[in-house]
Formats: structure tokens, sequence, C-alpha cells
């Protein structure tokens, strides 16, 4: 009894201390990462952020650990176009900088703003509004303070085009200016430098001074030398000191009917921009696939709002990936005594020339994405087997082939023009087999941490153990939990409602000395 009731303590204070835990990293994780808003207009058609859009975005972002900063999407939005026409949608200018805070929340990676200079006010201004360069810069700021772990933590790109650049004028957001010497508008750009300077300092910028004529990889700028920021003009013919990049680093393209637009990219050292304000859902993924940033300029905000939606997860279907326990799946289950699920486990669908990602079974059997070093060559093993089974060393003879060919190996497409490649390969695969569509295992898993989505087959540890080790905390203290629950519920029984030999034991008792008492005594009768 006394063991019981001290099975039951111990099981109370591992529940109770991962309750703890898992609420003050909840805590901990929304002070770092959540803008608080004081808004005083409708906010409804402001863009959410959601726990599998979180999830997914932190995959994507792994994904690309190893990929060239420049050939990284950076999905943007172009603030001048967002924010100058629609007086509809904002009560004023704090509106605006709480909304362009909610785009970053959400995932928005790239900011276009367009400056222009007052004379009245000597200073930089967001075209057509009241919004000053350096509350601008407060707000990235303030944004970047708020990416403080290795989960949350991201980069943005910032894009300063200046439209009085053709004619070397300064204006003013409010009346009309005459026009100054070039050396002056020279000087007022120069101007632009130390401010950025005097703002970041040199601990979060990426500067010309850190390009060594290759950009580094996303772990390399997030992790090696904790970069958060890149400037870059897109305007030609402005030269600056160190702290924004010039044209020559990146390229613009005002539209897809661009003469210079080219689908898929063939250009790998540059930033590839497309910028619109007619994207529509269709467009703006196709553009993500070719290999290009978009950049937003749509002035309808509710068209926005469904365009970031469509294009943030360029890789899992809609509403993946899902959470097993939210979804009602659980990590593992018997389902009857030959069918196990273990829903931590992704999947590939193709079909009519599209391929999404979803949350699958480990247990199915399924045929494997095969790939070729990091080049955009793809195969489908020959073997159906459950994602368990793989292994992650593909040096290992006879154990990570599964029927691709010779230097193939177990993989994942970590990059929408890779995905593309995928599509294109699908297409003419199905073709040939006959089928209308095909669900392959690609190698990402959550199999050792729920949402955590690593590379490595079934064996990948999470990086981020500390912060998501629920799948295996809760995998041990959910039997002791049940096995505790089910001897209370039976000391309880046994408490209120005893067996039958213990009822009945006093009635054998007077029934055996009343038997005894009227039983003759031993010895001769008399």
């Amino acid at each position: 009894m006394l063991f019981i009731y001290f099975i039951l303590l111990i099981n109370t204070a591992i529940l109770s201390a991962f309750a703890s835990s898992v609420s003050q990293y909840s805590t901990n994780k929304i002070k770092a990462s959540t803008i608080l808003y004081s808004s005083s207009f409708d906010e409804s058609f402001w863009p959410n952020m959601t726990d599998t859009l979180k999830t997914g975005l932190l995959s994507q972002r792994d994904l690309l650990r190893s990929v060239p900063i420049d050939q990284i999407p950076r999905l943007g939005v172009n603030l001048s176009q967002l924010l100058s026409p629609n007086e509809y949608y904002f009560d004023n200018d704090s509106d605006k900088l709480n909304y362009t805070l909610r785009l970053l929340s959400v995932g928005v990676r790239a900011l276009g703003i367009d400056l222009v200079y007052s004379l009245r006010e000597e200073n930089w201004y967001l075209q057509n509004t009241n919004i000053s360069f350096f509350q601008i810069l407060s707000l990235i700021n303030q944004f970047s303070q708020s990416m403080t772990s290795s989960i949350n933590v991201d980069f943005l790109l910032i894009l300063l085009n200046f439209p009085d650049n053709n004619n070397k004028t300064l204006t003013t957001t409010t009346t009309n200016s005459n026009n100054i010497t070039s050396a002056s508008y020279t000087q007022k750009l120069s101007d632009l430098d130390n401010q950025i300077i005097q703002f970041f300092n040199y601990t979060q910028l990426f500067t010309q001074n850190d390009y060594n004529g290759t950009w580094p990889t996303l772990d390399d700028f997030l992790f090696n030398i904790s970069k958060k920021l890149l400037f870059i003009s897109p305007t030609k013919g402005i030269q600056f000191n160190n702290t924004i990049f010039p044209y020559e680093y990146i390229q613009y393209l005002p539209n897809n009917k661009s003469s210079d637009f080219i689908c898929p990219v063939n250009n790998h050292t540059s930033f590839h921009i497309l910028a619109d304000n007619q994207y529509d859902n269709t467009t703006i993924k196709n553009m993500i696939y070719c290999g290009y940033s978009p950049l937003i300029g749509n002035t309808n905000l509710q068209d926005v709002t469904a365009l970031l939606n469509t294009s943030l997860l360029w890789s899992w279907k809609d509403n993946e990936p899902i959470d097993v326990v939210t979804s009602g799946h659980v990590p593992l289950q018997v389902k009857d005594r030959d069918t196990l699920e273990a829903y931590a486990c992704a999947s590939l669908q193709f079909s009519n020339g599209e391929s999404w990602w979803i949350v699958d079974n480990c247990y199915a059997k399924q045929h494997i994405l095969c790939g070729k070093d990091d080049s955009n060559m793809w195969a489908i093993g020959k073997d159906s087997i459950k994602f368990f089974d793989v292994k992650s060393d593909k040096n290992t003879p006879g154990e990570s082939h599964y029927g691709c060919p010779t230097d193939y190996s177990f993989a994942v497409p970590n990059t929408p023009l890779k995905i593309r490649s995928v599509n294109i390969f699908l297409t003419e695969y199905t073709y040939n087999k006959s089928l209308d569509s095909l669900t392959v295992w690609i190698d990402l898993n959550s199999i050792i941490a729920r949402n955590c989505w690593v590379i490595g087959a079934a064996d990948a540890n999470c990086p981020y153990t500390k912060y998501v080790s629920s799948r295996s905390f809760v995998a041990m203290i959910v039997p002791l939990a049940s096995v505790t629950a089910a001897l209370l519920a039976t000391v309880i029984f046994l408490k209120v409602q005893r067996l039958a030999i213990q009822d009945n034991r006093k009635n054998w008792r007077k029934i055996i000395k009343a038997t005894e008492k009227n039983e003759p005594g031993d010895g001769v009768p008399s």
C-alpha cells in the first residue's frame, strides 16, 4: 500500500515538473518572439501566426541552413506601396508600424523601403508617408531583438530604393521642394550609412567588409558570425561606404514581364527579387519555385494576407505539418495486432505536376526519394519500406540505398528550386509508369521530438531537445501514469467494495462456533 502511494507521489511530481517546464518554455518563447500591438484599428484582416505555420517555417529554415543566403527565398513586401495609399485600413502611422511588425512576426523576411528626403524636416522618410527612416530602423531593431533563441532567429533583407535618384532631387513629405546639387544629395545618401551604424553597430549587420566574394550559408550567417540584417539598394548609380550593398549585388525585377525574367534563375551569385503589385496565389508560388523572392506590392491588404497564407510555406501542404496530438493522433499507438501508427515522418505527395509534403505514418510502406549529392538529379528507390527501416548513413553498404541508383541516397528537396526539379522529374516518372499520383518518403522526420523536423532518417537528433523534447518524455511518463492510475483505482475499489470472502468471514465464524458447540465431546458416552 505504501509502495503504491509512493509511486503515485513520484508520478505526480514528474507530471507537475513537466507541466511547469512546458509552461515556462511557452512563456519565455512568447516573450522572445511575440510583438505586442496596441493598435486602435480593426486587425481582423491582419495575418496571424499559428502553431502549424510556426513549425513549418522552422522546418524550412533548418532545411536551408546549408544554402548560401542569396539563394534562399525571402518573401517580402514593399512598405511604400502597402502603407501609403491605405488610409482606409489605418487610423494613423502607429497602426502602419504595428501592421509592419505583424508582417515580420508571421514570416515576412524582406522589406522594400522607398526613401525620399525632406528638406523641411532634414530627414529621410518612407515615400508618401510621415514615417521617418528612424522609425523604420526602430521597428526593425525591435523585431531583431526579439529573435533571441536558436529556434526563432532568422535574417532580414532590407531593400532601400531611392525614387528621386534619377534627377538627384530632395523632396518633402508635405510641400514641394527645390532641386539641390548632386553633391548635396550624395552627402545625404552617405548619411544613411552612419545612421544605420549608429542604430545597429556591427554586431547585427552583414556589411561589405564581411563579404569575401561569396555569400555565407544561412548556418554560417546566423550561428557562426551571428548576423541578422542585410541592407541592399537596388537603385543604380549609388555607391555606399560599407553598411549598404549597392545594386550590383542584387537582381531586382519590377515584374515577371521584364525582359530579364528567366525561369528558373540562372545566376547563382546574387539575390533575385521580383517586385509586383498584382500578385495572385498562383503567380506568387510560381515565382518562388523559379528561384525568386517575391516582393508584394498589392494595395488590398486582405489580398496580402491571402498571398502570405499561400506562399510562406512553399513545401508543406495546407494545414501541414499537423501536430500529432492536437490532430487526434498520438505519437505511437497500436491499432490492432498487426498495425502500428507513428505520425512523425514526412512524405511527398505528387499529382498533376505539383507536389507537397504531409505528416505520414512512419510504419507505412512506401518508396523513397533518392537524390544525387547536391544536384537536381532524382530517382525513386525500388524497395517499398517503412520509414523506420531507412538508415541515415549513406556509406553503409546494403542499408542506405534501398533501390536507389549508385551514388544516390535518401534525400529531401530543401529549396523551392529543387522542389521544381523534383516535380519535373516526377511528371516524367509517373507518365512512364502510367501513374496518376505518387507518394514517397523524403528524408525528414520528427521522431525524436514532437514538431522538431530534422534530416537524417529515423536516428536523427533534434537540435532543440531542451525546448521540444516532450515526445520522448511523454512516452516515458504516460505508461507510468497509466499504471499508477490503474493501481490507485484498484486500491480504491478494494477499499469500497470488499471481496465476498471478506464479507462472509464473520458469518463463517458464527457457523463454525455453533457447530462446534452442538457437536458431542470426545470420549465414551456415559
